[in-house]
């Protein structure tokens, strides 16, 4: 089963999307993808995939970007994370924003398939992750701040990483609205100490998260530790 550790559970979500794509009628790219995904013949499966990796070299972002997802997946040929590399990249170069942070997401949590040095990816991921946040990708956004934070492929800057939080926790992102909240707790990133801003992010978090205090102390405290913090992100009630 994909987990939050497996490339299958990153790149998911997009993989359904082109296949959902198909019956809004967005792309030819995205009939390609369906006769592939559908036909029960493997070869001819696999040729379609070829044919549809030959039509977006050229192409827009947004297929270069689903090819990146298809073969991360390994629902319509062979998992190969080294092409999913390659097209996530050339869409991510483009501007793509959900391309930019499954790049990141990809150096981060495999490390280039081996294709990097740990400190490399670590730089790589946050290159990627920061282009994402500033296109507005929410969780991006959040896992910079991360980034920012704990000093994981780039200097450690508590100002800066605040900064992203509020962006994040403002498009609705729960995770960062309850990291903001600690922030206030803490009097951390610039914010000045303040319990009624920390009472305010942290009870928009419970309630658009529609989760528990638990439940949120849990997961800011298992990415934190994932980037390389050495005290977790608890909210002292």
């Amino acid at each position: 089963a994909a987990t939050p550790a497996t490339p299958g559970y990153v790149f998911s979500t997009a993989f359904e999307e082109a296949h959902a794509s198909f019956h809004a009628g967005n792309s030819t790219y995205a009939k390609l993808v369906r006769l592939a995904t559908t036909d029960t013949r493997p070869r001819r499966a696999v040729k379609l995939a070829e044919l549809s990796g030959e039509r977006v070299v050229v192409g827009d972002r947004e297929a270069k970007y689903r090819l990146g997802a298809m073969l991360a997946r390994g629902r319509v040929m062979k998992t190969n994370m080294k092409e999913s590399e390659k097209w996530f990249r050339l869409a991510a170069e483009q501007g793509h924003p959900k391309a930019q942070f499954a790049l990141a997401q990809l150096y981060h949590v495999n490390q280039g398939q081996g294709t990097r040095n740990a400190r490399r990816a670590d730089e790589e991921a946050a290159h990627f992750m920061r282009m994402a946040a500033r296109n507005g990708h929410a969780k991006a956004q959040y896992h910079y701040a991360l980034m920012r934070q704990h000093g994981k492929g780039t200097d450690v800057d508590d100002k800066e990483a605040a900064q992203w939080y509020r962006k994040s926790a403002e498009q609705g992102f729960v995770p960062s609205m309850y990291n903001l909240s600690v922030m206030y707790r803490r009097g951390e990133g610039g914010l000045r100490r303040s319990g009624d801003d920390a009472d305010k992010w942290f009870t928009r978090a419970i309630k658009a998260g529609k989760t528990t205090y638990a439940q949120l102390r849990s997961y800011s405290a298992h990415k934190a530790l994932n980037y390389g913090s050495k005290r977790p992100h608890l909210h002292r009630r």
